[in-house]
């Protein structure tokens, strides 16, 4: 099983989401994805895109982006059904925010596709979360937000894989929510 934890306080926590994908293209799908636990515990699992005979796209470009190789997924990933159970077991699932709803959303719907699953889910952008009052807050004429995105971005290892991201998105959210 590739599911990696990270465990935080035990402030209850939104379901943020983060999918990394074969390519940008429209036949694109998941190949990863990771999400937090109300507990803030991130889970992240890679998907077999073996097991969905559709699932051909791919681009050299994105798995040097993402450094997931196609074989990787064969031999360690899980089934879509594998992946739906558990987001569904996941207690406040039915919102999940993202820095990209739009294209999280495209693959949320080709994953619950693949495994012949209604898919109601709703992506919504991670800023839906802060008042206008913090995003458009400055100080000494400099925005806030980029302040806490770049602390976000150095307190994160890397970035272009699922976990990664949402460890992006969870110091983001923990840096104005949790303070």
């Amino acid at each position: 099983m590739n599911i990696m934890h990270i465990k935080t306080s035990q402030h209850s926590y939104p379901i943020l989401l983060d999918i990394e994908a074969s390519s940008l293209s429209d036949n694109s799908y998941p190949i990863e994805i990771a999400w937090t636990l109300p507990c803030g515990e991130i889970v992240s699992y890679l998907i077999n895109p073996k097991t969905v005979s559709a699932w051909q796209d791919w681009s050299v470009s994105a798995e040097k982006l993402h450094g997931i190789t196609r074989h990787m997924l064969e031999s360690s990933g899980e089934k879509p059904e594998a992946i739906i159970k558990k987001i569904l077991e996941t207690p406040n699932h039915k919102v999940m925010y993202s820095d990209n709803p739009e294209w999280d959303q495209f693959w949320l719907s080709r994953l619950f596709a693949a495994a012949r699953q209604p898919l109601d889910i709703e992506c919504r952008h991670l800023y839906t979360l802060f008042s206008a009052e913090v995003l458009d807050s400055k100080v000494d004429g400099i925005p806030v937000m980029s302040t806490i995105e770049k602390f976000a971005r150095n307190n994160t290892l890397s970035r272009h894989r699922a976990k990664a991201d949402v460890r992006y998105l969870l110091n983001i959210y923990q840096a104005i929510m949790v303070g």
